[in-house]
């Protein structure tokens, strides 16, 4: 079943990432709308999945490499306090990014076959 979208992994995947790191500057709720909105535009489940599990790690990686960047000590102060902060934050994204862009595609599958059912009806 085709979603709404119809995104391959080679642009969905770039573009997961680039939701996800602009998402991160909202807060991590706004991760939700970002993943459903990956969902969405996936062509299949299997993309919307590892679009969504690998967007946000790598999206929320790129944050912390630049957030390293323009405040090291700040940065390094918070890795002393929480030494596995950074390992349990990506890990958080990983799921976070799977499950709502899951959400999202099946969310889109379960619209599209009601449209369909009443479209049939109709007729």
């Amino acid at each position: 079943m085709k979603g709404v979208g119809s995104l391959g992994l080679k642009v969905l995947l770039p573009e997961a990432v680039v939701l996800f790191a602009l998402a991160e500057l909202g807060g991590w709720p706004i991760t939700i709308a970002a993943g459903l909105l990956v969902g969405v535009l996936a062509s299949d489940w299997r993309k919307a999945a590892v679009s969504g599990a690998l967007g946000a790690p790598i999206g929320w990686g790129l944050y912390f490499i630049a957030y390293r960047m323009l405040a090291s000590v700040a940065f390094l102060k918070a890795l002393a306090l929480v030494p596995s902060f950074l390992a349990l934050t990506l890990l958080f994204g990983l799921i976070l990014g799977l499950l709502s862009a899951s959400l999202g595609y099946f969310l889109t599958s379960l619209i599209n076959q009601l449209t369909a059912r009443y479209a049939r009806k109709e007729k």
